[in-house]
């Protein structure tokens, strides 16, 4: 996952805000969401472990968190819809570019190559958000506050379940995501 190392060239004003068609103004989009808070190191960090030790997808780890800070604790249902929504694009595409992208990570003859590759496996992410960001809208929201560590947790546990990983497996995902959430939303700018 490189989510948050996309650069603004100002042609493509990456980090914009981007709300989808019909969301309401008050939403943070799924994207902009999502950079802000993998461009925090600790994030990152925690997820590309829990994508290489335990095969998690970082981009329904992101989508989790964004539930969880717009006060949605997600369902079985949901997740699962979520996945399978995901799945034939993630390993028909995003797991093919990210798989070129390493073999070609320290090959200096390859440079340019992978900066290319580099820059489709981050569009291919950014497609698979826009795939996930209206996934479970609709349903009820839940008395606790928007961000709540409680709700961040049931909902990487919910995906632990999902992928057959113990409750506990990706705490510290939780533990890296929980403090940030809530302080990234109004502002969509990471914390330094």
């Amino acid at each position: 996952m490189e989510i948050g190392k996309q650069q603004n060239d100002g042609a493509g004003c990456a980090n914009a805000p981007s709300r989808a068609a019909g969301a309401p103004a008050n939403v943070v989009p799924l994207r902009d969401f999502a950079v802000a808070l993998y461009a925090e190191p600790d994030v990152q960090r925690s997820c590309l472990e829990a994508q290489d030790a335990h095969g998690a997808d970082v981009n329904l780890l992101l989508w989790a968190a964004w539930r969880a800070m717009r006060g949605l604790t997600l369902s079985a249902q949901q997740v699962s819809r979520a996945d399978a929504l995901c799945e034939e694009w993630r390993s028909g595409v995003v797991h093919p570019l990210r798989e070129q992208r390493r073999r070609w990570a320290d090959d200096e003859r390859r440079a340019k190559q992978y900066e290319a590759i580099k820059a489709l496996e981050l569009q291919a992410e950014f497609t698979q958000l826009t795939m996930l960001a209206d996934v479970g809208d609709g349903a009820p929201r839940p008395s606790e506050p928007p961000g709540t560590d409680a709700i961040i947790a049931a909902n990487v546990t919910r995906l632990c379940r999902h992928w057959g990983l113990p409750d506990d497996a990706l705490a510290f995902v939780v533990v890296a995501m929980a403090p940030l959430v809530a302080s990234i939303a109004p502002g969509i700018a990471p914390r330094r």
